[in-house]
């Protein structure tokens, strides 16, 4: 015997539950595509902020290091400034001291 309309109608309407079911695995392999993609989007954004980053640490102890160089050169051109003022002041004193010398020597063989 053919089979009855109920049947038909239940073969019908788990036919048309697969193509259902086919057309949500679909759309799910499509979001996880795309998630996959969104996914990789925001890995690479990270690691090109994670090297933003350390380009700026690297930047920024490049700029310290320069600032104690600068700093360094500037103390030790202030030393040998003050030791070459030191050396003009004894000079200078060492002449005041021999022009008194001759000073008292010309009084002296004045006298």
């Amino acid at each position: 015997a053919p089979p009855g309309p109920l049947a038909q109608a239940m073969r019908l309407r788990v036919a048309a539950g697969q193509v259902e079911v086919q057309k949500l695995e679909e759309k799910i392999k499509q979001t996880q595509a795309d998630l996959q993609a969104r996914n990789a989007d925001a890995m690479s954004a990270q690691a090109r902020a994670t090297m933003a980053t350390s380009e700026l640490q690297a930047a920024r102890t490049e700029a310290r290091e320069a600032g104690i160089a600068q700093q360094r050169d500037r103390s030790e051109r202030e030393a040998r400034w003050r030791a070459e003022m030191a050396r003009a002041e004894a000079a200078t004193e060492e002449a005041r001291l021999q022009c008194l010398a001759v000073e008292g020597s010309l009084r002296a063989a004045r006298a």
